[in-house]
């Protein structure tokens, strides 16, 4: 039996964000000894429910073969743990999934500096704003930014990461060929075009009340740092903050401005110990191990670039404002000295004077 078959087996016995996999995992090492196993077996495994060991009896694998044939007929990876394009960073966080549905582009995210991007579904045009401008720039200079294809700020990160021409991966709630919420149709068309949804969620579930917490764990585990962007204390952003320093991982925020109840979210984790973001260049101080620290010293350069960028164009738009302001006053001035050249008698006509 092919090892594919197993995993996906495996993965409808565990259910998503409890210590089931981490459990036999540990205890008989690999997919192959777990499907075999008896009931004995399972009885000798400490942390195991009489339910779960039920289930494990069932060595039917017919559902899991529906599931990959489903995947085929869709396009959709199914990448289990311990394949070469799991991310590893997944592998170091408490109940890790037994498997990814992945569609669209296949990354290799073990050699990414992944940045999540999180915030309300009703953010202010305030918010939306400094969410693009700092994940276009972080996109632009070779982040690849995971968020949650929800509406308002995940929406704005992944459409910003998409216009820089940049990678984003929407980690969804639900199946990976599942669009929601299905007003998102078009940008998770562009996103399976020119990044990557994945889950860990067969194709055809649907999201629950449930499925976006565990989801969340996702978010954060997948990547080096967590960016909030306008969120309320109680909310999914700030499951994903609390489970990005349970992961070990960077927490930043977006200062939000005093009197808005988003900006209570970000404001509250800047007082415990969030760093502040003002721009791009913020975001990037990780502690994640040395062997990111050349692709980190990369992207700083990357953004340095895209910094200095920018500051050249500003400069040359403001002189372009400036060369038209003189050009408009020279023409001003010399329409004023034809006037006073008329004889007195001829009409004179109004001159209109507008200075951009």
């Amino acid at each position: 039996m092919e090892s594919l078959t197993l995993w996906v087996w495996l993965s409808e016995k565990c259910s998503p964000d409890t210590p089931t996999f981490s459990i036999l995992y540990h205890a008989f090492s690999s997919v192959e000894s777990i499907y075999s196993a008896t009931e004995i077996d399972y009885k000798n495994v400490p942390g195991l429910k009489n339910t779960q060991i039920k289930a494990l009896c069932n060595k039917n694998t017919d559902p899991a073969e529906k599931i990959i044939s489903v995947c085929l007929l869709k396009n959709i990876n199914i990448l289990p743990y311990n394949h070469n394009y799991y991310p590893s960073r997944l592998r170091t966080i408490k109940n890790p999934p037994v498997l990814l549905y992945c569609k669209g582009q296949l990354y290799d995210l073990n050699n990414e500096v992944s940045i999540a991007t999180v915030g309300t579904r009703t953010p202010s045009d305030y918010g939306c704003r400094c969410a693009y401008e700092v994940v276009f720039d972080l996109a632009l200079s070779g982040a690849c930014i995971i968020s949650g294809m929800a509406y308002g700020i995940d929406s704005v990160c992944h459409k910003a990461a998409l216009d820089a021409g940049g990678k984003t991966i929407a980690v969804l709630g639900c199946g990976a060929d599942v669009i929601y919420p299905k007003e998102n149709a078009d940008l998770y068309k562009n996103i399976e075009k020119n990044g990557a949804i994945i889950s860990e969620y067969p194709p055809g579930f649907k999201a629950t009340k449930y499925t976006f917490p565990q989801r969340n764990r996702l978010i954060s585990g997948i990547s080096l740092g967590t960016l909030i962007v306008e969120s309320r204390l109680k909310s999914g952003a700030m499951i994903t903050a609390r489970l990005a320093l349970e992961q070990s991982r960077d927490l930043f925020a977006i200062p939000g401005r005093l009197g808005e109840y988003n900006s209570l979210g970000p404001n509250s984790l800047l007082t415990s110990g969030a760093k502040a973001v003002k721009d791009a260049n913020d975001e990037l101080v990780s502690k994640q191990g040395k062997e990111y620290n050349d692709k980190i010293e990369k992207l700083n350069k990357a953004l340095s670039r895209v910094r200095k960028s920018q500051e050249k164009r500003k400069k040359e738009d403001e002189e372009r404002k400036k060369l038209h302001k003189s050009a408009k006053v020279a023409n001003i001035v010399k329409e004023l000295e034809d006037t006073r050249g008329k004889p007195e008698d001829e009409e004179q006509q109004p001159i209109n004077i507008e200075i951009d």
